[in-house]
């Protein structure tokens, strides 16, 4: 599961897999999910940039919610 990092606007979900990139995003493989991630999304601290990557992504915690990696807790 995710956990909150400096700002509690931001999210760092680790054992991230890129399976898939385009011009404008990766598709990573997250605690059984797999989704595409915009890059502009991406935030300081993402350690996954391209195919085969395993690492962590630092993206906005309402992205993670609006898109099921993190739960909603208020």
């Amino acid at each position: 599961m995710g956990r909150l990092i400096n700002a509690p606007a931001m999210v760092m979900l680790g054992d991230v897999t890129v399976v898939r990139e385009s011009d404008s995003a990766l598709l990573c493989q997250i605690d059984g999910h797999v989704r595409w991630i915009p890059l502009d999304k991406l935030r300081e601290g993402t350690t996954v940039r391209h195919v085969g990557d395993t690492g962590a992504v630092v993206i906005p915690r309402q992205f993670a919610v609006e898109w099921g990696l993190v739960p909603y807790d208020g």
